[in-house]
Parts: structure tokens; C-alpha cells; sequence
């Protein structure tokens, strides 16, 4: 058999809603009454004080986890594209119009495709 007892037994609702109202306290930093109002909007009724005992018996675990996973100083992050938009201007620098005009600048192969973003892949 399994040894592991359900910590949400005997509760009115289900675990998914415990659960639910328990991690929208503690990963939204919400009052009690505005996770009641949250609930509310999605037809399921509670009373604030019921939030407060399911995030004192439940929360603990949630908050370690919460933890656990939030990004730490120094960790890394990739990017997979990045789409830019801007002009380059005669002289190379980035934001500033270009000293030619535009309609005329797919006869110049240093401005061809010049008014599209592009696409970088890192």
C-alpha cells in the first residue's frame, strides 16, 4: 500500500483549489482578500480566513519551492532570436536616419533591405 498520506484529506475542497489559492498567495505576493476576489471571479467560493489557514498549513512548502526555482544572481540566461528594427546610417551608427533617400536605396547594396527587421539567432 501506499504509505503516503494525502495532506489534503478532509478538507471541503478539492486539492487542485487548496493548492491553487495557496500559489497564487505566495508567488503574486496577493492579500488574502484579493486571492478570495481572484477565486470568486472563477466561480469558486471561499472566505478569506480559509486562504489564511490553507497558506499557514500548505504554504511553507510552496514558499521553499517558490524559492528554490527563482532565478539566482549570476545564473544564465539564453536568448534564442532577437528581431531589431533601426537604421544605420552611412557612418554605421545605430537610431539615426539615413543621409540618403530610402526610395532609391535598393540601387545601393550598402542600404538593400534596410526598412524590415532582421533577424539575429544566437
Amino acid at each position: 500500500m501506499n504509505d503516503t498520506k494525502n495532506p489534503y484529506a478532509g478538507y471541503r475542497y478539492p486539492a487542485e483549489i487548496i493548492s491553487h489559492a495557496v500559489w497564487m498567495y505566495f508567488r503574486f505576493t496577493l492579500s488574502y482578500r484579493d486571492v478570495e476576489e481572484l477565486l470568486a471571479d472563477r466561480g469558486i467560493i471561499v472566505s478569506y480566513e480559509a486562504i489564511r489557514q490553507w497558506c499557514l498549513k500548505f504554504g511553507q512548502d510552496f514558499a521553499n519551492e517558490l524559492r528554490r526555482r527563482a532565478p539566482r544572481r549570476g545564473d544564465k540566461w539564453h536568448l534564442d532570436e532577437v528581431y531589431l528594427r533601426g537604421c544605420l546610417k552611412s557612418s554605421g551608427r545605430l537610431g539615426e536616419p539615413p543621409d540618403h533617400d530610402l526610395k532609391h536605396g535598393d540601387s545601393d547594396p550598402r542600404f538593400r533591405g534596410f526598412a524590415q527587421p532582421f533577424k539575429i539567432l544566437t
